[in-house]
């Protein structure tokens, strides 16, 4: 039984929550170029779409006028066809958002798209096949079988396939411009998972809607605290890191950090210009990054200094340390680069009944002692 006043307080809030949404980010979108900001705002205006559609063919079933039943097939197909494609949307979103390669994008497009045109062209044809449903003579929509099922199970392919996408970044890339996929996937899930067997009442919307909402404020707040160079935690972050842990109620907790600088890094950046010094900055905190993931994390903490913070003893960062000093040997020794990437570092841990100035003075001052040493050697 169709439950319309509930159908219409679901989507008009869902409609609200995407007006409201779309709102906010407006005047980003239309002043940046990111890509992600686009697909994400194009499954808002989907939604929103769909939450107008969605309660136009439930108002349409079972009324009669003319073309009435021609209207709820069309009204039907489409309301098949768009859920999927804002399913489809999904991958593509994380594909940009930890990649942002268009042309690996267009790949992924092309690949992804081909599940959806096959759903299109049989959603298309139930007219004539009856497979998914059948709009009887009385106009009322009825589901043939289990058929209708198939969109549905695609819906959560796509959703599977952007989510693994997101984990096995994680995995091999550390846990850095990653968002909580959970925000996004899980109301969805239930939202679809019910009205599937439960017909007449309408929650695909209001669920798609808070997903959105949970990925865009996930990603405004990893935007924040991320460099958007580096892939790195910013100076920002490690200031709301350090705050928080010389605040925490156990006194004895410890933390060991490693202040870095790259050595000779303006002549890099005066011999081949900027566009290389960014191209070192990336290679140098890409191997930062590979040798901290397990026991920590990366921060650039401003130019070419970033700062390693681990809650482990400090032999733990030295041995990490160590890896990086080797990796960077092997590749400076391949050629590969028309620089060299080298640094200086001062490793020194904290408990949190002392001070974040000291802790930082101390990194700092072991860090110039080596480089003191190191022209003394020369």
């Amino acid at each position: 039984m169709v439950q319309f006043s509930q159908i219409f307080t679901a989507n008009g809030s869902a409609f609200l929550l995407m007006l409201l949404l779309k709102l906010h980010i407006h005047s980003q979108v239309k002043k940046s170029s990111l890509f992600d900001a686009r697909l994400l705002s194009a499954m808002i205006y989907l939604t929103m779409f769909q939450c107008i559609w969605d309660t136009v063919v439930f108002a349409i079933d079972g009324q009669s006028f003319p073309f009435a039943r021609e209207l709820n097939y069309i009204g039907n197909i489409l309301y098949y066809i768009l859920n999927v494609t804002i399913a489809y949307l999904w991958p593509l979103f994380t594909e940009y958002k930890l990649n942002g390669s268009k042309s690996r994008l267009k790949k992924q497009a092309i690949y992804s798209g081909i599940p959806l045109a096959v759903c299109a062209v049989l959603v298309a044809l139930t007219p004539i096949s009856s497979f998914l449903f059948t709009i009887t003579e009385e106009n009322h929509y009825e589901r043939n079988g289990f058929n209708f099922l198939l969109p549905t199970a695609l819906i959560f392919l796509y959703l599977i396939y952007g989510t693994i996408k997101v984990y096995i970044h994680r995995r091999s890339k550390g846990k850095y411009m990653i968002f909580p996929v959970v925000y996004f996937v899980t109301p969805i899930v239930i939202s679809v998972t019910v009205q599937a067997f439960f017909y007449g009442i309408s929650l695909i919307y209001i669920g798609i809607a808070i997903g959105l909402t949970g990925v865009y404020i996930s990603t405004q707040s990893e935007s924040a605290y991320i460099d958007q160079l580096c892939g790195v935690y910013n100076r920002r972050y490690y200031n709301d890191y350090i705050r928080a842990f010389f605040n925490s109620k156990n006194k004895s907790a410890l933390i060991t950090g490693a202040l870095i600088d790259m050595d000779d890094f303006k002549p890099i950046n005066d011999s081949f210009g900027h566009d290389v010094g960014d191209e070192a900055l990336v290679k140098f905190s890409s191997i930062l990054r590979k040798y901290m993931r397990e026991i920590g994390f990366v921060v650039r903490f401003g130019g070419d200094e970033f700062v390693l913070i681990s809650e482990r003893f400090e032999n733990a960062v030295e041995n990490a340390v160590a890896k990086i000093l080797e990796e960077l040997d092997a590749v400076n020794s391949s050629g590969e680069n028309k620089y060299k990437l080298q640094f200086s570092y001062g490793i020194a841990s904290v408990t949190a009944d002392k001070s974040s100035d000291d802790f930082l003075k101390n990194m700092d001052s072991r860090m110039y002692e080596m480089k003191r040493q190191r022209k003394l050697d020369r």
